[in-house]
């Protein structure tokens, strides 16, 4: 079902609009509130999709390794969005109850985080279920244009908060609309 050309095709969509939205972020004529509605809705969505075909691959995953075991000359399906890591900035946590909120998007706009990469399924995984969702400016008090989301999950709330690029975001969608088998 998630792989016909309609969810690929909905997906290229959703990487041109995050491309578009966040442009038209450091706009001072627009709606602030209705354009980050817009990059947080196309990120959402995204997500979301993604992760079904994340979840559709591992099937195939084990529907083919038990195929290969009784034929094992059979070629092996390319599953590529299993393999994919996404570039984030990470915030640990420091043990400080109010971490997230009055230490860490600070420390954001500071560059004061780790450079590393996470498995994309993390990232969407964070995305869904997230505890912590905020858009990160390229100038936190002037609200000017939009680089990036913070996102920490429910599950590891007190653990990390990551920072992810918009553009590393859209690359990584049009990587599953065109990866995906």
């Amino acid at each position: 079902m998630i792989f016909d050309g309609y969810w690929k095709k909905e997906l290229r969509m959703y990487a041109k609009q995050i491309k578009r939205w966040q442009k038209l972020s450091s706009s001072q004529l627009l709606n602030r509130k209705y354009v980050e509605h817009q990059l947080n809705k196309y990120i959402l969505y995204s997500a979301i999709v993604i992760r079904k075909m994340i979840e559709e691959e591992k099937d195939a995953e084990k529907m083919s390794e038990k195929f290969i075991k009784t034929n094992p000359n059979a070629p092996k399906p390319l599953l590529e969005l299993l393999h994919y890591d996404i570039p984030v900035m990470r915030f640990a946590f420091n043990g400080d109850k109010d971490f997230i909120l009055h230490k860490v998007i600070p420390d954001y706009y500071k560059g004061k985080g780790e450079k590393t990469k996470i498995d994309a399924n993390r990232a969407g995984n964070s995305i869904i279920h997230s505890y912590i969702w905020n858009l990160g400016y390229a100038d936190n008090q002037k609200r000017s244009r939009v680089e990036g989301f913070l996102v920490a999950s429910d599950y590891d709330k007190e653990q990390f908060l990551y920072c992810i690029s918009l553009s590393d975001w859209a690359n990584y969608v049009l990587y599953c609309a065109e990866k995906c088998i």
